[in-house]
Formats: C-alpha cells, sequence, structure tokens
C-alpha cells in the first residue's frame, strides 16, 4: 500500500480505522448509494443507518428541507429491522469488505438490548454506535439528556457484548462532558460527538413548519464550530476517551481540524448529499495536507490544538 495512505492510520484503545474519514449514520444508507462514486470499502468505516429491533417506516413527509449552510431532517429511523439487517445487509457489507459499524436505536432498554443480542455473533461488524440522543422520534431524546438514563442503559448494554461500543451523544444535553466521563466509567470504548441539533424551518407563506413535524434534526457545515468546541471540552476532560466527531465536516482541512481538537476520526454526513464523491476527494488530498504541516502520520496530528 502507498506509504502516504498507509500514514492516514489512526487508532486509540479498541478503536482503529486505516483512514479517520467515516461516513455518519442515516447519511450514506447502508453504502448502495454511492457504488458508482467511490469504493465504500476505500473509508475509515460506514456507519450504518440505525437498526431498531422492528422494521420502522419513518415519519411522514416531507421530512428533509435545507437550511442555510445545512439540512434539517425528520426521517424517523427508518430502517429494515434487525433480522433483514442480519440476513440480507450485513452479508453484502461483509462481501465487498466494508468496515461496518452499526447503529443501534430503541425505544426502550430491552429493545438496545435485544438489537445487540442479535446482532453481537455476526461476523462483519466492527463496533456498535449506539444511538442514544436521536431527535428525530418520540421520547428518542430520553437516554441522551438524562444522565441517570444514560449512564444506566451504557452500563446495560456494555454487559451484552465485548465488542466496541460508541454512545452517540446529544447536543441537547448541553455540556457533553459529564456524559463523556459516564461513558469511560461505564466501559464505553468512544463516543460520538455529536448527533444533530434540534431544530425548526418555517414556510412563512403558511405559517407551518417546512417538515411534517414541527422539529427535525440539524446537520451540515453551519455546525461545525459548534462540534469544534464539543469535541475539545471532551478530549481535554476525558483523554483516554476515543471521540468520532459528527457535524460540519465538508472538507479535508474541516478533517485536520477536527483531528487536532481531540477527535480519532471524523463522520462526513450532509456533504454527502451535495457532493456523493467527497470522500475519495478527501482522502486524495490528505496526504498533501500531512505533508504541509509537516506531520509523518495522521495519528500524530491528535490532540495538537494550541491556544
Amino acid at each position: 500500500m502507498n506509504q502516504s495512505f498507509t500514514a492516514l492510520g489512526v487508532s486509540q484503545g479498541r478503536l482503529a480505522f486505516k483512514n479517520p474519514v467515516l461516513l455518519a449514520s442515516g447519511c450514506a444508507s447502508f453504502g448502495e448509494p454511492f457504488e458508482d462514486f467511490f469504493d465504500i470499502a476505500s473509508v475509515g468505516a460506514l456507519i450504518t443507518k440505525a437498526i431498531t429491533r422492528e422494521p420502522r417506516e419513518g415519519n411522514a413527509s416531507p421530512r428533509i428541507c435545507e437550511t442555510p449552510c445545512g439540512m434539517l431532517n425528520s426521517i424517523g429511523l427508518q430502517n429494515p429491522g434487525m433480522e433483514a439487517f442480519a440476513q440480507e445487509i450485513l452479508p453484502q457489507l461483509r462481501e465487498r469488505g466494508v468496515t461496518t459499524i452499526v447503529n443501534v436505536a430503541g425505544g426502550s432498554e430491552e429493545d438496545y438490548e435485544a438489537v445487540l443480542t442479535r446482532l453481537k455473533d455476526e461476523p462483519g461488524i466492527s463496533a456498535f454506535e449506539v444511538n442514544l440522543s436521536c431527535p428525530n422520534v418520540e421520547d428518542g431524546l430520553i437516554f441522551g439528556t438524562s444522565a441517570v438514563a444514560f449512564g444506566r442503559i451504557c452500563e446495560r448494554l456494555r454487559r451484552v457484548t465485548e465488542l466496541p461500543l460508541i454512545p452517540k451523544l446529544s447536543p441537547d444535553a448541553g455540556n457533553l462532558v459529564p456524559y463523556a466521563k459516564i461513558a469511560w466509567g461505564a466501559g464505553m470504548d468512544g463516543v460520538t460527538v455529536a448527533n444533530t441539533w434540534s431544530a425548526m424551518a418555517i414556510d412563512w407563506r403558511s405559517g407551518k413548519s417546512k417538515l411534517a413535524k414541527p422539529t427535525g434534526g440539524l446537520s451540515g457545515p453551519a455546525l461545525k464550530p459548534l462540534t469544534l468546541a464539543r469535541v475539545a471540552a471532551t478530549a481535554d476532560a476525558v483523554p483516554e476517551l476515543p471521540i468520532l466527531a459528527s457535524g460540519g465536516a465538508v472538507t479535508a482541512t474541516d478533517v485536520i481540524e477536527f483531528i487536532r481538537a481531540g477527535a480519532l476520526a471524523v463522520e462526513l454526513g450532509t456533504i454527502l448529499f451535495h457532493d456523493p464523491t467527497r470522500p475519495k476527494k478527501i482522502l486524495e488530498e490528505l496526504p498533501a495536507l500531512l505533508s504541509e504541516v509537516g506531520g509523518e502520520s495522521m495519528q500524530e496530528l491528535r490532540n495538537t490544538l494550541s491556544a
């Protein structure tokens, strides 16, 4: 393998990726929309759509709308359910050599436990991203905005599987540092900072929400400064805990900024809708940018934020 690309590898604790470019949950489906644009197996990992115990149809339409420098979504965790995922989708990802992180969602502790129990022994799963913070479904924030509930479910799920677990934190919780500390204490292998932000868009003519629901989850480049600050604060408070940065990354320089702030890897999301070739472009650009800042590896840039 070309030395410039091996230099992109990152690792911390039990998490290791061949490069720091990940595809965010819900934005790349199961990889199939991008087959004509780049090799899905080339990225550090694909994080799947949220998988629930039973199939979900999701929320009513309209459930996506553009905003200045971003996008609102109210998909509502539409997915085929854990059984169809295990039998029909995961085998295809294995065959294509995709590093797969499964995003898991539910409405109760029992739901999460059921999905992990069903999938934990399936080959081809590198880790689970535990979606405890979806703002687009009823009760979607009950675990992400209650420290007690968050800690309880982390401890419960840790007993279910030995695979790496990565809770996805909610910006609606305010200060994410206490949640990161709870995650580390409960034996979690990392955290995703962070999920989408609860937000609203209104049609000024009708006075109605532009979504079928009053609010949705805000993502896109508008979130980058907010996410950078939260990644840096989390990395400073719990340096032992790997962080997946999610929110606002668009370019290769964005990826480097997040890594300097303390992230292990960076999830690309909304940009995939605008430019489905962007992961490939970023991977091509990163070696030159790494050389420009005098770095020999992406790993050595982590936590190099200076005052």
